[in-house]
């Protein structure tokens, strides 16, 4: 089923339709501005910048603060992690870009009504509807393939704005070159051998490139960006927009708020890695 895209209701300024009327019950304790712990990755993934008995002594440290990180939130804020400030200013100025474009334009990566489920994921859409009564979420989404690369339906990677595909191309190389470290660390800490996480996703792991559009809305309080959810990944590494705030994570029956750190990645431990505690 195809719905109208967000951005374009939201243009037209009409009344906003009932689909989007959200009916989740509001959370009944909520805490805003919290910053989840910030984890230097330079210090736990790069060769010992300082005399090795101090890089030992300052890793084991950092360690134990992403031990409590995950344990605690399933959440943590990396810096340190080798993803250059230029680089992701290109990515957000691109993702700009494409949602500025005239609508035609955008729906030229758009999934056909006649595509089966599976390939309704790829490209700009809203997401998957799965009946007459669901409620939609205020967002439209450019949602993209990066690996493996014999995967990619270049088709959905829009070429307007000219630096897209490029940027995307090399944002993609770097984030894998992350999380494939980011696993290892995992798996040390864990006290599994080298590299376990990383070959049960092996070569073959699929990794996407989502980016959410949320346009004004007149009435906040009726509708949501994204309704409360788990990543069903291994692994979320999200770029925030400095000037989008809005992410809440559920922590011990509380909604926090997230502070937006600057070229800070957030990272989301997915259900796929989650212990849950029983």
């Amino acid at each position: 089923m195809r719905v109208p895209m967000v951005q374009e209701v939201a243009a037209r300024g009409e009344e906003i339709p009932q689909r989007y009327h959200c009916k989740e019950d509001k959370p009944s304790t909520f805490c805003q501005a919290q910053n989840v712990p910030t984890i230097d990755m330079d210090l736990l993934l790069a060769s010992s910048p300082m005399p090795p008995m101090y890089w030992e002594e300052a890793r084991n440290q950092e360690k134990e603060k992403l031990k409590d990180a995950l344990q605690n939130w399933g959440f943590f804020q990396a810096v340190g992690h080798g993803i250059s400030e230029d680089l992701m200013d290109g990515m957000r100025r691109a993702m700009k870009e494409f949602f500025e474009l005239p609508f035609q334009e955008k729906m030229k990566v758009a999934p056909s009504i006649e595509c089966d489920k599976k390939s309704w994921l790829d490209g700009y859409a809203h997401d998957p509807l799965e009946s007459d009564e669901q409620i939609l979420d205020w967002c439209d989404r450019l949602y993209l393939q990066t690996f493996p690369r014999n995967k990619i339906k270049l088709e959905f990677w829009p070429e307007k704005p000219a630096t897209f595909r490029e940027v995307l191309d090399e944002l993609s190389l770097k984030m894998k070159e992350f999380a494939d470290k980011t696993l290892t660390l995992l798996g040390e800490m864990a006290g599994l051998k080298d590299k376990y996480f990383n070959d049960h996703f092996d070569d073959d792991a699929t990794l996407y490139a989502r980016f959410n559009y949320y346009p004004p809305c007149s009435k906040p309080g009726q509708t949501l960006g994204q309704r409360s959810h788990s990543d069903n990944s291994g692994i979320t590494v999200l770029i925030q927009d400095p000037h989008v705030q809005g992410i809440q994570v559920l922590r011990d029956g509380t909604w926090h708020q997230i502070k937006t750190l600057p070229y800070a990645l957030l990272i989301n431990i997915g259900d796929q890695l989650e212990v849950r505690k029983h």
